[in-house]
C-alpha cells in the first residue's frame, strides 16, 4: 500500500502553485477595477473607491485571522528587513488591499459580465464552424450513449431531460441550415453573399436558442483561433487555404476578422470575470479557515475555494435580488468539501460519512470547551443523538490509512516488520501441541487395542480424520450404540487414570 504524501505538512512548492493560481485568476490591476467602476454614473464613487485601494494591509499568516479587515498593521519586512516573506504571506498581502464590493458595484460588474458573455456569444456564433463543432459534439455524446450523464458538463444546468430535448430540437435545426448554406457557399464561390449572411443569422439564432454553456464557448474559441492560426501559416500554400476556406465556411480575410473578434471579446469577458474574482478572494479565505485540519492543507483549501468562486461569477444572477457573496457562499463550501472528500484521505470516504465526522468533531469540540476536558463517549454520543457502538464505528472510519512500508520512528524497520502473520504456528503455540500429543499418546496406551482405535477415529488422533459413531460401527462391524458406550467407557477410565493429572497444566488457561 502506498502511503499518501501528508498534505498537513508545510511544502514551499505547492504554497507557491497554489499563490500563482490565485494571482492569476485576479491578475489585472486594481487600477483597471477602480478606472471601470468609476466609470460608473456615480464618478466621486469611483473616485472614492481609488483612494481606498491605496491602504495596503498585512494579515496574520499562520492562523490565517483578520484576512478580511482592512486595517493597516506594520509589514513583515519592517520588522525583520531579512525575512523571507513566504508565498501563502504574499498572497494574503496581495488581496489584503481589496474591499468587499456593494450591491451597486456587484450588479455593474454582474451587467458587464453578461454583456462581454453574450459578446463571445455573437461572435463565436458567427463562425460557421462553431455550429459544425456542435453537432459533432452533440453525436459524439449520442454514440457513447452517455447523452444525460454527458451533457450536464455541455450545457445549461436544467434538468438533463429538457437539456436533451432542447438540444436535439436546435441540432436538427442546424443540420438543415448547414447544408443550406454548404450550398449556398458553393454557389457564390467564396463571396459573403446576402443569402449567406442571412443562413449565418440562423445558424447564431438556433446556436443562442441551445444555450451552451462557458464550458462548449472555450472549446468552439479554441475552434476558431486554431482555424486563424492555420490560415495566418498558409499565405503561400493555395491548396491548403482553399481546404481551410471550406472546411470553415468562410474566406479567409473573413476568418481572420472573425478569430480577432473573438479574441478581443474572451479578453474583455476574462478582464470583467476577474476583476470580478479579485474582489472576492478574502471570502474564500475566510470560508476555508473552517474547513482546516481536516485533511488539506489551508492553501490547497484556498486553492479549491477559489475553483468555487470561479464557478459562482459564472452562474452568478444579479436580477434574483440578493449579494454575490450570498450566492458565492455555497458554491466555495461545495468546492471545499468535494476537494476534501476526494483528496483527504487514501480511501475516499461517502459524502453522509464526511458530513457525521465534521459534526462529530464541531460537537467534540463544543463539549471540550464547555467541560474543560475531553467529552466521553458516553458524554458525546447523546449529543450526536446516536449509541456508543454507532460513535466507535464512526472513529474508526475516521483514522488515516498508515503504509505497511513507512519506517517506524528510532528504528530501521518498517511497519510491516512488526504486523504478526496470522496463518503462521506461534513458538509457544507448537510446544504446547507437542506436549499435548506426547501426553495423549501415553494416557490412551493403557487402554485396550479397541478403545484405542475409536478414540482415534472418533476424535482425529494419530493422523487420523474424525469419524461419525456410524462410520466407526460400520468399520468394527459394530451398532452405532455399542461404538458410544465402548467411547463412554474409554474416557471414564482416562479420568480416572493417574497419567490424566498430567495434562491438567497444559490444559489450564
Amino acid at each position: 500500500m502506498n502511503r499518501r504524501p501528508d498534505s498537513k505538512s508545510h511544502n514551499p512548492k505547492r504554497e507557491q502553485l497554489v499563490l500563482a493560481r490565485a494571482k492569476g485568476l485576479a491578475s489585472k490591476s486594481s487600477s483597471k477595477v477602480d478606472s471601470k467602476v468609476g466609470s460608473a454614473p456615480n464618478s466621486r464613487k469611483g473616485e472614492k473607491l481609488k483612494a481606498e485601494k491605496k491602504v495596503e494591509a498585512t494579515e496574520k499568516i499562520e492562523t490565517g485571522e483578520n484576512v478580511l479587515g482592512a486595517t493597516p498593521v506594520v509589514a513583515a519586512e519592517e520588522l525583520d528587513p531579512g525575512r523571507e516573506r513566504r508565498p501563502l504571506e504574499s498572497y494574503f498581502q496581495e488581496i489584503g488591499g481589496t474591499r468587499t464590493l456593494k450591491r451597486e458595484e456587484e450588479v455593474y460588474l454582474a451587467k458587464d459580465l453578461e454583456s462581454a458573455t453574450a459578446a463571445l456569444r455573437d461572435v463565436l456564433y458567427a463562425v460557421p464552424s462553431s455550429a459544425r463543432h456542435v453537432v459533432a459534439r452533440w453525436d459524439a455524446l449520442r454514440a457513447l450513449s452517455h447523452t444525460g450523464a454527458k451533457l450536464s458538463e455541455s450545457v445549461g444546468d436544467e434538468e438533463t431531460g429538457e437539456i436533451a430535448a432542447r438540444v436535439e430540437t436546435a441540432v436538427k435545426r442546424l443540420r438543415t441550415l448547414l447544408v443550406s448554406r454548404d450550398e449556398e457557399y458553393e454557389k457564390a464561390e467564396g463571396d459573403y453573399t446576402a443569402e449567406l449572411k442571412k443562413l449565418d443569422i440562423k445558424v447564431a439564432k438556433e446556436m443562442h436558442n441551445a444555450r451552451l454553456s462557458l464550458v462548449l464557448l472555450v472549446e468552439l474559441r479554441e475552434n476558431a483561433l486554431s482555424i486563424g492560426r492555420e490560415l495566418r501559416k498558409t499565405r503561400r500554400r493555395t491548396k491548403r487555404l482553399a481546404e481551410l476556406e471550406r472546411e470553415s465556411g468562410v474566406q479567409k480575410s473573413r476568418m481572420l476578422k472573425l478569430a480577432e473578434e473573438v479574441e478581443d471579446a474572451h479578453e474583455r469577458m476574462t478582464a470583467v470575470k476577474n476583476r470580478f474574482i479579485e474582489h472576492n478572494l478574502k471570502l474564500v479565505v475566510a470560508i476555508a479557515k473552517d474547513y482546516r485540519n481536516l485533511g488539506l492543507s489551508f492553501p490547497d483549501l484556498i486553492q479549491e475555494g477559489n475553483l468555487g468562486l470561479i464557478r459562482a461569477v459564472e452562474k452568478f444572477d444579479h436580477r434574483r435580488g440578493f449579494k454575490f457573496s450570498t450566492y458565492a457562499v455555497w458554491w466555495i463550501r461545495q468546492a471545499l468539501v468535494r476537494a476534501i472528500q476526494n483528496h483527504s484521505r487514501t480511501i475516499r470516504l461517502p459524502s453522509h460519512v464526511h458530513d457525521r465526522l465534521q459534526r462529530s468533531q464541531r460537537v467534540r469540540a463544543e463539549l471540550t470547551g464547555k467541560l474543560g476536558r475531553e467529552p466521553t463517549p458516553a458524554e458525546l454520543a447523546p449529543a450526536l443523538g446516536t449509541d456508543t457502538e454507532a460513535l466507535e464505528a464512526l472513529d474508526r472510519l475516521s483514522r488515516e490509512a498508515i503504509s505497511l512500508e513507512s519506517n517506524v520512528s528510532g528504528t530501521e524497520k518498517r511497519l510491516e516488520d512488526f504486523v504478526p502473520d496470522q496463518g503462521s504456528e506461534q513458538p509457544d503455540g507448537g510446544m504446547d501441541n507437542d506436549r499435548m500429543r506426547t501426553g495423549v499418546g501415553s494416557l490412551i496406551g493403557s487402554l485396550t487395542p479397541r478403545e484405542q482405535l475409536i478414540l482415534r477415529l472418533r476424535y482425529g488422533l494419530a493422523g487420523e480424520e474424525e469419524h461419525t459413531l456410524e462410520q466407526i460401527g460400520q468399520t468394527l462391524g459394530l451398532s452405532r450404540e455399542r461404538v458410544r458406550q465402548l467411547e463412554a467407557r474409554a474416557l471414564k477410565r482416562l479420568r480416572e487414570t493417574q497419567p490424566a493429572l498430567r495434562l491438567h497444566p497444559i490444559l489450564e488457561p
